[in-house]
């Protein structure tokens, strides 16, 4: 399959669709960063984490097989869920799949810059 450029609200939809479907799998934490102006590498990163291998793999399962079906995208993934960090790499947008833990060590939406995190619509922060 060529790899299609997408328009900046194309991205946008795509990286969404991924974050809804993460969700859908009862993902934790789901966060879209737009950092289009920041790279030519992609426009989203989508940011998500899982409780277990099984969680991980499930919520990497469901984005694939619903992005395949609904938008005609196959993803060039890297990683298992027995390796912590599972990414989906749909040139567009990147999802980013961890374990608690390994999210917190590698800190991406620190790396990427609070300023462009995003709550996605269905993940309003709880306070404790």
């Amino acid at each position: 399959m060529e790899a299609e450029n997408l328009t900046i609200e194309d991205s946008k939809a795509l990286a969404q669709a991924a974050a809804d479907a993460a969700e859908e799998i009862k993902a934790l934490d789901v966060v879209m960063m737009d950092v289009s102006e920041r790279t030519t590498m992609t426009d989203y990163l989508v940011i998500v984490s899982g409780t277990s291998d099984t969680h991980l793999k499930s919520i990497a399962d469901n984005i694939q097989d619903t992005l395949r079906n609904n938008w005609k995208k196959r993803a060039k993934p890297q990683g298992t869920a027995g390796s912590f960090w599972m990414v989906l790499d749909y040139g567009d947008v990147i999802v980013h799949i961890f374990d608690e833990n390994t999210r917190e060590f590698y800190d991406l939406e620190r790396l990427w810059s609070p300023t462009l995190r995003q709550e996605t619509s269905a993940s309003p922060q709880e306070e404790s």
